[in-house]
């Protein structure tokens, strides 16, 4: 399949720039669809997994130099202890063993007081992750095997260091009362204080990072006005004109302020991306790649989108139903266009077709906040399927019974399908609000960090005392 790959490539590129397309294709492992990010929008959290691993990482880091610290400083409680079992025989080696082996226990001790917790913790977390996870899953071989090692490699991390201070006190040194840290010891737990502070400071800003991203999503202007505003879904029973009649009758209660047909609705779902030509500030032909948003007359008062140039589309004038199109700051960019009013683009899929700008709209966010502003074109639908309301927030039940009876009226056949706009947003981003409030779990641990780091000097001083 990969050696007739190219061929087919070849095949179907050729097709698409005949219209102005660019064509590519690859091929995807099965197993990568649910991680990893192919454009198409169904994967992508295998970073979120790599970011939730380094800050594991980094907290097992931290841990294990706290432990490093605390079993130094109180080496000198445990410096007769030493003296005395060199005196009756032991040697290094047996007390390498010893304190080895003692640091292996806390760190079992730590893994098995970890997974109760994780197992009282497990419900909040799959709640706040929208996960059925069970701590069953680290039964399994892989994740258990994972795990021992990850046992073995901390404790001997944790406990090599401190085992071979505690094993190098000389014992008539000790037994005299004449012992004392040394310098380099002191350098050591110093400079692990500052891997401390600096890891979790580290952490510190990338969750407060993390807190200005999850308020971005909710605070950010999108150019158009997603509170009130209700989208109800048509079927194939409406057509154009029985559309307009619905949108008519619905105007009719003086809760719905403004009422607008259309195909497309920024932030909710998307239309087509199609290739535009335009002649350019230089006179020559260009072509530019363009977002559509087939929509209705009253669309841009209904969402609040702000017109920066031009008129709005007018039913009093014919022509703007199939000559006229407003494009967004985005498109002005992108051509270079000093003045773009007037000018006539040409849709290449129906070269017959040639549209001529009439306005220009503010920016507005129609795909997701993951995504740049992209050139748009906005032109009147001929076949609606969706309309959009604005509504008073008062008294929304009254407004939804009027809603429903004269949804009745029109059509006894389908009930009605309607959702708020801002109520699909949130459920768009529920995802990353999700993983916002993971990472935000993580800002409790650094936070009570400073008692950890300055107890190992007190230790140190209360012993010397």
């Amino acid at each position: 399949l990969n050696q007739k790959l190219p061929q087919l490539r070849r095949y179907y590129r050729e097709a698409a720039e005949k219209i102005g397309f660019d064509a590519t294709m690859q091929l995807v492992p099965l197993t990568h669809l649910r991680l990893y990010d192919y454009g198409e929008g169904s994967g992508g959290t295998i970073t979120y997994v790599y970011i939730l691993g380094v800050l594991a990482l980094i907290i097992l880091l931290i841990a294990s130099a706290n432990y490093i610290n605390l079993a130094t400083a109180r080496s000198l409680s445990r410096a007769k202890e030493v003296g005395i079992r060199k005196v009756v025989g032991s040697g290094r080696g047996q007390l390498v063993g010893q304190f080895l082996a003692e640091a292996f226990v806390v760190v079992l001790g730590a893994f098995l007081l970890s997974l109760f917790l994780a197992e009282l913790a497990l419900p909040f977390f799959n709640h706040v992750a929208a996960k059925k996870l069970s701590i069953g899953i680290l039964l399994e071989p892989e994740p258990g095997l994972v795990m021992g090692l990850g046992v073995l490699l901390l404790g001997l991390l944790s406990g090599l260091y401190p085992a071979f201070v505690l094993s190098s006190f000389h014992p008539v040194q000790v037994l005299k009362g004449k012992f004392s840290a040394k310098p380099q010891g002191l350098f050591l737990r110093k400079g692990l204080v500052i891997f401390q502070f600096t890891m979790s400071v580290v952490m510190i800003i990338c969750t407060w990072v993390v807190f200005q991203q999850l308020r971005f999503i909710h605070h950010k202007d999108l150019g158009f006005d997603r509170e009130q505003v209700l989208i109800m879904h048509l079927n194939d029973n409406f057509k154009a004109a029985r559309a307009n009649a619905l949108k008519q009758k619905l105007l009719e209660n003086p809760k719905i302020q403004q009422a607008a047909l259309c195909n497309v609705v920024p932030a909710y779902n998307t239309w087509a991306r199609n290739p535009y030509r335009y002649l350019g500030e230089d006179g020559l032909l260009q072509q530019i790649d363009l977002d559509e948003m087939p929509i209705g007359y009253d669309f841009l008062k209904t969402l609040n989108m702000k017109l920066v140039a031009g008129r709005d589309f007018s039913p009093k004038i014919a022509r703007d139903s199939a000559e006229a199109i407003i494009v967004n700051e985005a498109f002005v960019k992108a051509t270079g266009l000093v003045n773009p009013l007037g000018k006539t683009v040409e849709r290449i899929l129906d070269s017959d077709r040639k549209m001529k700008i009439i306005g220009v709209v503010r920016d507005f966010h129609l795909h997701s906040l993951h995504r740049h502003v992209t050139p748009t074109v906005l032109f009147i639908t001929r076949y609606p399927y969706t309309v959009a309301l604005k509504v008073q927030p008062d008294n929304l039940s009254a407004t939804m019974d009027y809603l429903r009876t004269t949804w009745t009226s029109f059509d006894k056949q389908y009930p009605m399908d309607v959702t708020f706009l801002d109520t699909e947003f949130a459920r768009r981003y529920e995802t990353e609000s999700k993983q916002g409030q993971v990472f935000l779990s993580f800002l409790f641990w650094p936070s009570s960090l400073p008692a950890w780091v300055f107890w190992p000097g007190h230790l140190c001083r209360t012993a010397e005392a």
